[in-house]
């Protein structure tokens, strides 16, 4: 089972719900235990329901668009070319944003707050890779760590730089997953 980024609380629910049915977890810059603030949910509401809204919101403030998933430390180093391919790829790929809005909703409010309810974690016992940058400004990097410790047979494998997306380690992201895959 894989879950990236939001996906990832399904991923332990099904770990979780079908251990039988799982032989191995990975997860990728996945949603943890945090105490972070959302946004009021009109807010949000608003501006996944407009697509003109999302595109003009994000064309305006894309660099701050995407430090969600990009520390500003890491974009300097970038050059525009690559911020806009990043916005292009990123934020821009999701229009038509209005026919998503439930799931943003969803993802937002719900199944990522949802990780915070005391998961059983320790009943984890499947082959665990757990892949978190350490500068991630979305989902902490205490708790992915967290998670490794209380998963008895879990892999964590850290970044300090690439943020969300662990740009610059894209080989060895690959070359982990790989070597997890084929120990299973």
């Amino acid at each position: 089972m894989f879950g990236n980024s939001a996906g990832g609380t399904s991923a332990i629910q099904f770990a979780l719900r079908h251990p039988n049915r799982c032989a191995g977890l990975i997860l990728l810059s996945s949603n943890a235990p945090s105490k972070e603030t959302l946004p009021p949910k009109p807010v949000i509401r608003m501006i996944f329901g407009s697509n003109y809204l999302y595109w003009k919101i994000v064309s305006t403030f894309n660099k701050t668009m995407l430090s969600m998933f990009i520390p500003k430390s890491v974009q300097v180093q970038l050059s525009d070319d690559k911020i806009n391919k990043l916005t292009n790829s990123i934020l821009l790929a999701g229009l038509p944003v209005a026919q998503r809005k439930a799931g943003f909703i969803n993802d937002m409010y719900l199944s990522n707050p949802d990780i915070n309810n005391e998961y059983p974690f320790s009943d984890v016992k499947i082959r665990t890779l757990i892949i978190h940058s350490v500068d991630d400004p979305g989902p902490p990097y205490e708790g992915a760590k967290k998670i490794s410790k209380e998963m008895s047979n879990a892999k964590l494998v850290s970044f300090d730089t690439g943020g969300h997306l662990i740009i610059g380690h894209e080989k060895e992201i690959r070359k982990e997953i790989r070597n997890f895959i084929e120990g299973l």
